[in-house]
């Protein structure tokens, strides 16, 4: 079961020397791209996860298979959705990207975020995520019907 304690990441920096993690080759519209990535260690069980990741110039496409949220934490970019309206993002904006969409992604010269997704949970662990919900309705419920 998780801890009921919050987990604090102190000011992430913007100097972080990140690993490399490559943008598919296939999704690259113009310039070289070089983005690097690397996951914040979130409890076991937890049902999101969140990877800090930055890039430097280029045009790219972005699939997003799930909901997700980001929050850019240094520099810029020109997000493009498939409704052709262009949004320019720094530093402090917050967005989300339901999932099922591809978004075209131009760095003039850098962009750091974290992005935050859902972890899919199995029917079991969904289930047992909610246990201990359903007991405190059950007892709540048992309360009240032993006061009528």
């Amino acid at each position: 079961m998780l801890s009921r304690e919050p987990v604090v990441y102190r000011s992430i920096p913007t100097d972080d020397d990140l690993p490399s993690a490559p943008i598919d080759p296939t999704w690259i519209h113009g310039g070289t791209p070089h983005a690097r990535s690397r996951p914040l260690d979130f409890p076991t069980g937890a049902t999101l996860s969140a990877t800090i990741w930055e890039s430097d110039a280029g045009e790219f496409d972005w699939h997003y298979p799930v909901d997700e949220m980001i929050q850019i934490l240094a520099g810029e970019v020109e997000i493009t959705p498939a409704s052709g309206r262009t949004y320019k993002l720094q530093a402090g904006d917050v967005v989300f990207f339901p999932g099922g969409q591809v978004v075209r992604w131009h760095v003039s010269a850098y962009v750091k975020k974290v992005a935050i997704n859902p972890v899919r949970l199995s029917l079991m662990r969904r289930i047992a995520h909610r246990l201990p919900f359903a007991i405190q309705v059950v007892h709540r419920f048992r309360a009240m019907r032993g006061r009528s």
